[in-house]
């Protein structure tokens, strides 16, 4: 099986830092014994990073609802009799800067727990996720989402 699938935070979703991140076939690779020994991870870089990754967790919450919020608006927006162009463009704005947060937000943490890592770490890490995703069946993902 790919490494940490049988330990606690192996799954989908969830923000990865490294990946694809948050709602992707990421897995909370922090949580994962396996991956922090491989890793020769200190307790003060388990605690730094587990520090970074339940506070951006916290935030890409409250992004994933406003991103839901958005959508949902722009259903109403395009199932109105007649479409109002305003609303249209009000909608998408909304959508589209939600979206730009979460993505700013997944690569901040990226970075910051690259800082929290050495090079050898970091490219350990990279390795270790690429070869999981590979690995990982393919699965269809709802549209949207």
């Amino acid at each position: 099986p790919p490494p940490g699938d049988d330990e606690p935070g192996a799954g989908p979703g969830g923000p990865g830092g490294f990946g694809p991140g948050p709602g992707g076939p990421d897995f909370e690779w922090w949580t994962s014994p396996r991956l922090k020994t491989q890793l020769g991870l200190s307790p003060e870089q388990e605690k730094a990073i587990q520090s970074i990754m339940f506070g951006s967790g916290e935030k890409m919450i409250d992004l994933r609802a406003a991103i839901d919020k958005a959508r949902l608006e722009m259903v109403r927006v395009i199932s109105a009799d007649a479409i109002d162009d305003a609303a249209a463009k009000k909608a998408i704005d909304r959508l589209v800067d939600a979206e730009c947060q979460g993505a700013r937000l997944r690569h901040a943490s990226r970075v910051d727990v690259a800082k929290v890592l050495t090079k050898e770490q970091r490219v350990q890490l990279m390795q270790l996720l690429e070869r999981r995703q590979r690995e990982r069946p393919r699965t269809e993902r709802p549209r949207g989402r």
